[in-house]
């Protein structure tokens, strides 16, 4: 620590970082914005990646019309990966997962509405 004297009346205190902050971002991070008018039947939200997983950290949604949205793989069931979320008229839902929500490996990642109107949708994560 030091103290620096710019005036008469002034001074400033420095201090040196010791442990430098770094950051470096995960490889095979995306972040896919999708916009429908009618999401009823499934929307790609992200293409599947052969031989890797798909880990979603952060959605955020928007819905014009009430209904139930999730998101979905369309593997045998389908696999509901976030949902089933009930949704009002002109209604926002978003979270971040501490723990990643995952699909199985080779897995597409699908945005889903049981009504008709203008939906979007933000999600964001890595594959690996």
């Amino acid at each position: 620590m030091s103290l620096l004297h710019l005036g008469d009346d002034t001074s400033v205190v420095t201090k040196s970082n010791p442990l430098p902050i770094t950051f470096s971002q995960r490889t095979g991070y995306f972040e896919t914005n999708v916009q429908s008018l009618n999401a009823t039947t499934p929307v790609l939200l992200k293409a599947a990646t052969a031989g890797k997983k798909i880990y979603i950290t952060d959605v955020i949604i928007g819905v014009k019309s009430a209904g139930d949205v999730d998101i979905r793989t369309l593997q045998a069931g389908p696999t509901l990966i976030i949902g089933v979320l009930p949704m009002a008229n002109t209604s926002n839902f978003s979270h971040t997962y501490f723990t990643p929500r995952s699909v199985d490996v080779g897995q597409a990642i699908y945005l889903f509405s049981s009504a008709s109107g203008a939906i979007s949708c933000q999600i964001s994560g890595y594959v690996e």
